[in-house]
């Protein structure tokens, strides 16, 4: 039934106070999304051109998750799951960067090991 709430209409106190507003359809969020109530602090929550808070699937989406990708709970708890994530590609390419240092650690104790037992032979 979250789709038949009633978004209040923007009033300039509500939107000077930064409390909700309406995305720019070219812009990005400006924050993290981890509460989407139109009166919640997250600030801008309403769609660029449709009259509805985003979905929970939009911001998935701006976050990078695939269409694929499935949440659980309840509406709340999915919006909250998106929000508190580490965006896929950023936490793909911190894993990448994380086995590269570790290969490149282990290649150099292994060099180290194979100089040490060059030593001990000689």
């Amino acid at each position: 039934m979250d789709k038949e709430k009633v978004v209040p209409p923007p009033t300039p106190t509500l939107c000077k106070t930064g409390l909700y507003g309406r995305l720019e359809w070219d812009g990005f969020f400006s924050t993290t999304v981890t509460n989407h109530e139109p009166m919640g602090k997250q600030g801008l929550v309403l769609h660029p051109k449709q009259h509805h808070v985003v979905s929970v699937h939009e911001c998935a989406c701006s976050r990078g998750f695939p269409d694929t990708y499935r949440l659980f709970g309840n509406i709340m708890d999915k919006i909250q799951q998106v929000g508190n994530a580490v965006p896929p590609q950023l936490a793909k390419a911190i894993g990448l960067e994380i086995k590269r240092c570790m290969l490149a650690k282990a290649r150099e104790s292994a060099s180290v090991k194979i100089k040490e037992d060059k030593a001990t032979k000689d």
